[in-house]
C-alpha cells in the first residue's frame, strides 16, 4: 500500500511525551520518535488483540524470534542465532544491566562524543565513570580518533566502550575498516563492546550499516550488539528491544540478571507488534526512507539558500539532523533561548550531548515536509529579525 507521510498528525492529544510539554505554537522536534504512523499491518494486528478483550500474561513464541533472525539476515547479512537473542523492555534499561552485570563500580566506560546524552546517564547513575573519546571533524563529517582510543583502552580500569553506530547524533554510519580498527583494539586490549544499533535500519543511499558482532567471530565474543523496532517502524512507545549475544561468557550473567530483576516479561501487545512489524513493515519502512531523504534534500537547500548561518552536516542515516549553528555567534544559553522563545521552534541542546558542542543543536526531521518547512520559515524569519538580512 502506499503511506501518505505529508499527513499532519495532531499528538498533543495522546499524551505524546515529545509534544505535550511545550506550548501549543511551538514546533517540537527533539526527541527520536517519527510524527508517522506506524506500519498499517501493525495498527491492524494490534486492534485485533485489543478486540480479543483478555489481557493476561503473554508469552513470546519461537515465531517472534524467528521473525527477528530473519530480518536481520535479509537486511544487514548477519546470520545469528536463536540462542543469542535476549527481550529487554528498552535499550538503556539492557545498558543498566549490561554495566552492572560485566563491570565493576568505578570501571571506565568509553563513550565517543558528541554521543546520545542519556549514554552519560545510565553510567553515571550505576557508579561507573565516563572517559570520554572524542570524534573529531574532517572535510565536514565526523571521524574516530583512534590514537586517543588506544590511549583511554590503555587505562587499567576501562572494562567497556559504548558504540552508537550509526551515530546519534552526528548521523555517521561507521564503516567496515573503522569498525574494524575499533574492534581490533577493543580486542588487543580486552574491552567489551556495547553497539547500540538501534537506527541500523534508518540508512540513507550509498551507505552500508555494518554489524560490528558481524566482521569476525572474535570481535562478536566481545559484542553485545542492541537492536530495536523502535526507530525502524515508530514504535519506541512498545518499550521493547533485543539485545544480541553470542558469546555465553556474557550472555549467561546478563540473562541471570534479567530474569533475577524480573525484567524478562513482555506486555501483551509488545509481542503482536513486532513481530508483525518485521514480517510485514519492510514496505513502509522503505517509504519512509525515501520520504526522509526527501526531507534531508529540502532541509539542505534550504540552509544553503536562505539560513546561511547554519550549517548542516548531512547525516547518512538515522533520522536526526546535526546543525553547525556557530555562525550565530551564540552561547549554548542565548542559542537555546533564540529557538525557543524566538522562532519557536524545539530542538536538543548540543551541550548535552557535550560539553564542547556549543553552536549545536540536533534536529529531528521525520515529520511531514510541511512542518519541515513550518520550521526553516520560523528560523529565518527569526534570524532576519534578529540580525537584520
Amino acid at each position: 500500500m502506499q503511506y501518505d507521510f505529508d499527513q499532519v498528525i495532531d499528538r498533543r492529544s495522546s499524551n505524546s511525551l515529545k509534544w505535550t510539554e511545550c506550548d501549543q505554537d511551538i514546533v517540537v522536534q527533539d526527541l527520536g520518535d517519527m510524527d508517522f504512523k506506524a506500519p498499517q499491518p501493525v495498527i491492524e494486528a494490534i486492534k485485533k488483540r485489543v478486540e480479543h478483550g483478555i489481557y493476561g500474561y503473554a508469552q513470546r513464541p519461537e515465531s517472534y524470534y524467528h521473525a527477528i533472525m530473519e530480518w536481520i539476515y535479509q537486511r544487514h547479512e548477519w546470520e545469528i542465532e536463536r540462542d543469542w537473542l535476549i527481550y529487554t523492555p528498552g535499550v538503556l534499561i539492557a545498558l543498566a544491566v549490561a554495566l552492572r552485570t560485566l563491570s565493576r563500580p568505578g570501571d571506565k566506560i568509553i563513550v565517543q562524543s558528541p554521543v546520545y546524552h542519556l549514554f552519560f546517564n545510565i553510567i553515571r547513575n550505576n557508579g561507573r565513570q565516563v572517559l570520554i573519546n572524542p570524534l573529531q571533524m574532517v572535510n565536514n563529517r565526523y571521524e574516530m580518533d583512534f590514537e586517543d582510543l588506544e590511549v583511554k583502552l590503555e587505562d587499567t580500569r576501562t572494562r567497556i566502550l559504548l558504540l552508537c553506530n550509526p551515530h546519534n547524533p552526528t548521523g555517521r554510519v561507521w564503516e567496515e575498516d573503522e569498525l574494524k580498527t575499533l574492534a581490533h583494539l577493543c580486542l588487543k586490549h580486552n574491552v567489551i563492546i556495547i553497539s547500540d544499533e538501534v537506527y541500523s535500519d534508518i540508512i540513507f543511499k550509498d551507505h552500508r550499516h555494518v554489524p560490528i558482532a558481524n566482521l569476525d567471530k572474535k570481535i562478536s565474543k566481545k559484542t553485545i550488539t542492541c537492536i530495536s523496532p523502535g526507530k525502524t517502524f515508530n514504535l519506541s512507545g512498545v518499550r521493547a528491544s533485543t539485545i544480541i549475544i553470542e558469546n555465553p561468557v556474557l550472555r549467561n550473567p546478563f540473562t541471570h540478571a534479567m530474569i533475577d530483576m524480573d525484567l524478562d516479561i513482555s506486555n501483551i501487545f509488545d509481542v503482536i507488534a513486532i513481530e508483525t512489524a518485521y514480517r510485514q513493515g519492510a514496505e513502509w519502512l522503505d517509504q519512509v526512507l525515501a520520504y526522509l531523504e526527501g526531507n534531508l534534500d529540502f532541509l539542505s537547500s534550504y540552509l544553503q539558500e536562505r539560513i546561511q548561518r547554519i550549517k548542516l552536516i548531512r547525516p547518512q542515516g538515522t533520522f536526526l539532523a546535526w546543525l553547525d549553528c556557530q555562525g550565530m555567534e551564540m552561547d549554548a544559553i542565548a542559542l537555546k533561548r533564540f529557538m525557543l522563545k524566538k522562532a519557536r521552534v524545539r530542538f536538543s541542546d548540543g551541550v548535552i550531548v557535550n560539553p564542547g558542542a556549543r553552536g549545536f543543536q540536533r534536529m529531528n526531521f521525520a515529520c511531514s515536509r510541511t512542518v519541515l518547512k513550518l520550521v526553516l520559515e520560523n528560523i529565518e524569519m527569526a534570524i532576519d529579525q534578529t540580525f537584520g538580512n
